[in-house]
């Protein structure tokens, strides 16, 4: 009588099989999921410059001194967002006033990478300074008409 085991392992060709197709399923996903977290750590990061420019008002008028910028990169204010990014810079046309009152006037702000690529535009409003998407501005002023 011949006993076969019932318990029958895989072979090495299956083994390097699978590992192969499972090494190249990973390498097609990985750099599709690095972009993906890119991707959300930008959006963090624009969402906390909006955030830090829309205090500024507030902050001008706690201070008590007014905020006058020109719109040069090199000359932005100081916001830690654009200290974490040092390939962004901020531009302001044309320029970014805010009196020691908190009152603003209108100024279309541009967030550049180093290459010149624009990554938004902001609309800053007069009198009270809020923040618009640009495109959502230009929506909102289409339906008005």
């Amino acid at each position: 009588m011949c006993r076969q085991s019932a318990a029958r392992g895989f072979t090495l060709l299956e083994l390097l099989i699978v590992l192969s197709l499972l090494g190249l399923l990973s390498a097609l996903v990985a750099p599709r999921m690095l972009g993906w977290v890119e991707s959300a750590q930008q959006r963090q990061r624009l969402q906390a410059l909006r955030q830090e420019l829309q205090a500024l008002p507030q902050q001008a008028f706690l201070s008590g001194t007014p905020l006058h910028w020109q719109g040069q990169p090199d000359q932005a204010p100081p916001l830690p967002s654009l200290a974490q990014s040092p390939r962004w810079q901020l531009r302001a046309r044309p320029g970014l006033h805010i009196d020691a009152n908190g009152m603003t006037a209108a100024a279309q702000l541009e967030l550049l990478d180093t290459d010149g690529k624009l990554l938004r535009t902001w609309l800053w409003t007069a009198p009270a300074g809020r923040l618009l998407d640009a495109e959502i501005a230009e929506t909102a002023s289409y339906s008005n008409d």
